[in-house]
């Protein structure tokens, strides 16, 4: 196949200017008490008694009206609220009276007396085949109020224990499950105007996942948009070879008020006498048992928001915190990622959402930061990220707020943290010229510490990963060596067992514990041990039930039946699955590598991330070091397993440089999104893998996840294996042409079985190119655009910022996204790109070693390119 790959780059000299800064405290206006400003622009002006009275970029206010900027809503006791449930029979004590059946594909459906929830009945649905089959009900209609927040739950149980829809890998789970409203188990709410017209399709409130061995609930938050009069709450259900029973809906209003907060402002005690560079509010809310604390530093570049809300009254809470400002933004612009913005024309709220749990949905930001452009300038709201937390970053058209919401939880179980909870966020301005890549590109520039790594991966051949702590793993190593390949000793952050053979029929939740007791009795001390880390590191639920990830028979599974369940790492939990994995895993693979003069060179944790959940365990809030979150099911505050990966990443770190050297590197397959943004700043690779069709896998490979974990990933490697059975060559091309845009390693998966020689070859010849120009670190901010909307350009190399020559050159990928060969013309600011003389520069094909005719004006360098289809 002759495949035409394209790239350009450019050696030049770079000599750009440093400079050098302060910030300070902007002089206040007359109606102002207290400024902050950054020194390219950026200023907050406060009253007093802590009201945002203005918000400027270069003079331009932002601000549509002045108010406090800090809001909080209590829902500590929203698992109590019942009534006045709005569903005219919630417990189907009245048979089938106020439902209507939807759809039914086979599901035989009946009404039962036992089992029940509560009282007399309850809805019974069963599936004796294999295949799946799937139902819906709807409740009639209710009344309801635009704006309102409500909330939904339901109780269900299973009779194998749990339930196998939703499926599908995390990426699914998180993302498509979030704003779709596929066949599932799950709640939904489908919005009508005053006329009973539908207003869009159902919304996913939230999905029943997996647990349900004993009566289960699900709840979930959602709010009646603008025009809507009338909701209907409907439940799916879909079963394969089970029963499943569903009784005592609701649909409440949500009524806890979001109270605005203010507090007097000053400024803080260490600030520096000329510059005033901070100032703090102190809020106190005797009338809530709560005290809350906001600290605001203006940076250079930025105004950092640090925020504190402790509990005086020694409760278990549950709050939702919003830092916020006003600000109209009609006909204004939301940025969802690089490729994907909105403008601002319905009031609706504009958020790039997903959940910030698998077993439920409690919505959180994909990235870490989010832009908000009016007219020709731009505000990031921003999560700085050295530590864990999750926010929502969001312009809620209908209130006209661009917003942060945090989700908090608080307990007096959680005594490492106290009786309180952090919240942190950052502004900065953005260049809406190039929109989220800026947002991405000064994100990096604030905080550069979290994107580096000195692991040099890229000078290896190839990367590997196996179990290398016997002797027979420690020699691979050591042949692994001979070839330059990266080695890494395998762990995985959650529990597994294999149980029966896949044989015989799924496991129900009973055999699973028996099979659990036996393996605690092994006499293998290893599966001892390792039973024990499940008992003590599966994340619990409200129902003090392991959260189960998936059941199946699986390529490793051995033809068994394997269960797999959300683990808590935190190093802290008394004989936990981090301790089994430093002590029989980690440890014992550098032991027996170093023995026989081999260099064992990282670890790679597999799954990264992808099991999100609030852990309730109590050891695990006696454990945390980290703030809560809470459950949206029950409000109960708990330990999401994201953070306590955040303190299992800083105990690796330390551990590796203390007792194996600071040059081990620790390398990830991330499957999860959202979390591993805080979590990146431990990470010097970021491996992936997935296929390219069929089923949800195929979503790990999308422009939109692509462009998602490339900004995550930034300059750091980048890699993916192919798990694609029977490759086609087409197929290996269409995949080589996006990797090769993205700078994505292109590997072949250990299950990616049947592939054609052609394709061999195809993702051969990909690697050998991309050797090339990854290792130069990409960037978001490419300097280069074409005038075809679907020709789509990424830059390696970076621009130099300290004076110092660029050596590797610059290198541009340049992809085609239409079925058409189109005939684009590029055009590149040499100025931006350090380019002092662009007459002088040299452009090189360098798949073919051809350089490019160009012509310069104005310092625009302007040239064309024919590009295939999908080329």
């Amino acid at each position: 196949m002759n495949i035409r790959f394209l790239f350009l780059t450019f050696v030049v000299t770079l000599l750009l200017a440093a400079g050098l800064y302060a910030a300070t405290v902007a002089q206040a206006r007359p109606a102002d008490d207290y400024a902050l400003a950054t020194d390219d622009g950026l200023e907050l002006h406060f009253s007093s008694d802590g009201r945002l009275t203005g918000l400027q970029i270069d003079g331009r206010e932002w601000l549509s009206a002045a108010g406090p900027a800090l809001f909080v809503r209590d829902l500590s006791a929203a698992g109590q609220v019942t009534e006045p449930n709005l569903l005219t029979n919630p417990g189907f004590e009245m048979g089938l009276a106020g439902w209507t059946e939807a759809i039914n594909q086979g599901l035989a459906v009946s009404l039962t007396t036992s089992p029940t929830h509560e009282r007399e009945r309850a809805l019974q649905f069963t599936n004796d085949l294999e295949q799946a089959r799937f139902a819906a009900y709807s409740s009639d209609l209710m009344a309801v109020r635009a704006g309102q927040r409500y909330r939904a739950s339901a109780w269900w149980r299973s009779e194998r224990g749990y339930v196998l829809h939703p499926a599908g890998t995390p990426v699914d789970w998180q993302i498509n499950y979030w704003r779709e409203a596929p066949r599932g188990n799950a709640l939904y709410v489908q919005w009508l105007d005053e006329t009973q017209k539908i207003m869009g399709d159902p919304e996913l409130v939230t999905p029943l996942h997996w647990n349900s061995d004993r009566w289960r609930l699900t709840r979930g938050e959602i709010r009646a948009p603008a025009g809507a009069a009338f909701a209907r709450l409907i439940f799916g259900v879909q079963l394969t070879d089970n029963t499943l029973w569903v009784d005592d809906l609701s649909f409440v209003p949500a009524t806890e008020p979001e109270l605005p907060l203010t507090g007097s402002i000053q400024p803080c005690p260490d600030s520096r006498a000329q510059t005033n560079d901070c100032l703090v509010q102190s809020i106190p809310l005797p009338e809530a048992g709560l005290r809350f604390t906001l600290t605001y530093r203006a940076r250079p570049d930025h105004i950092r928001v640090e925020g504190e809300v402790e509990d005086v009254w020694g409760q278990d809470r549950a709050l939702d915190i919003t830092w916020a400002a006003a600000i109209a933004a009609e006909n204004g612009i939301w940025w969802d990622d690089v490729h994907n913005s909105r403008a601002i024309t319905e009031e609706v709220e504009y958020a790039n959402a997903i959940s910030a749990i698998y077993d439920g949905q409690l919505p959180m930001s994909l990235y870490p930061y989010a832009g908000l452009q009016v007219g020709e300038q731009g505000l990031a709201l921003a999560l700085p990220l050295d530590r864990p937390q999750t926010a929502l970053l969001a312009y809620d058209a209908a209130d006209q707020r661009y917003r942060a919401l945090f989700h908090a939880g608080i307990s007096p179980q959680a005594a490492r943290v106290g009786s309180r909870a952090r919240f942190d966020l950052m502004l900065y301005r953005f260049d809406p010229a190039w929109g989220f890549r800026d947002v991405i590109a000064r994100h990096r520039h604030i905080q550069p510490a979290a994107y580096a790594t000195d692991l040099p991966i890229y000078d290896y051949d190839d990367r590997s990963q196996g179990q290398y702590y016997t002797p027979a793993g420690a020699q691979v190593v050591k042949a692994e060596d001979a070839t330059n390949t990266y080695s890494a000793q395998y762990i995985v952050g959650e529990v597994h067992l294999r149980t029966i053979s896949d044989t015989e029929p799924m496991p129900d939740m009973d055999l699973i514990m028996t099979l659990v007791t036996d393996t605690l009795a092994s006499p293998n001390p290893r599966t001892r041990a390792q039973a024990r880390a499940l008992v003590n590191s599966a994340s619990l639920d409200a129902n003090r039930e392991w959260s189960i990830k998936k059941v199946g028979s699986f390529p490793w599974s051995n033809n068994k039946w394997e269960i797999i369940w959300a683990a808590n790492v935190d190093p802290d939990m008394a004989d936990g699955l981090a301790s089994f994995m430093t002590d029989w895993t980690v440890d014992p693979a550098f032991e027996a590598t170093e023995a026989i003069d081999a260099r064992l060179d990282g670890v790679q944790i597999d799954n990264f991330m992808s099991n999100p959940t609030v852990d309730l365990r109590p050891e695990a809030l006696a454990a945390t070091d980290s703030s809560l979150i809470y459950s949206p099911h029950t409000y109960q505050p708990g330990v999401h397993t994201g953070f306590a990966f955040y303190e299992y990443l800083a105990f690796l770190r330390r551990h590796l440089d203390e007792t194996w050297g600071a040059d081990r590197g620790i390398t990830v397959n991330f499957w999860g999104v959202g979390h591993p943004n805080y979590l990146a700043p431990f990470i010097d690779g970021f491996g992936s893998e997935g296929k390219l069709r069929g089923g949800a896998e195929g979503e790990n490979w999308t422009p939109k996840i692509l462009d998602y974990r490339r900004a995550i990933a930034f300059s750091k490697p980048y890699m993916f294996a192919n798990q694609t059975p029977g490759l086609t060559a087409a197929e290996a091309y269409t995949f080589s042409q996006m990797a090769l845009l993205y700078g994505v390693w292109p590997g072949h998966g250990p299950n990616g079985e049947g592939w054609q020689p052609e394709a061999e070859q195809i993702i051969s010849d990909t690697a050998t190119l991309l050797k090339q120009y990854w290792a130069a670190g990409w960037e978001p901010l490419t300097y280069a655009r074409a005038d075809e909307e679907n020709v789509w350009i990424e830059r390696f190399g970076r621009v130099s910022e300290g004076g110092e020559s660029l050596q590797k050159g610059l290198y541009f990928t340049i992809h085609n996204r239409d079925d058409l060969t189109r005939t684009t013309n590029i055009t590149l600011e040499a100025q931006a790109l350090g380019l002092l003389d662009p007459e002088s520069a040299q452009i090189t094909d360098i798949a073919i070693s051809e350089t490019i005719p160009f012509s310069v004006e104005n310092h625009l360098i302007h040239f064309d390119l024919t590009l295939g289809p999908k080329q």
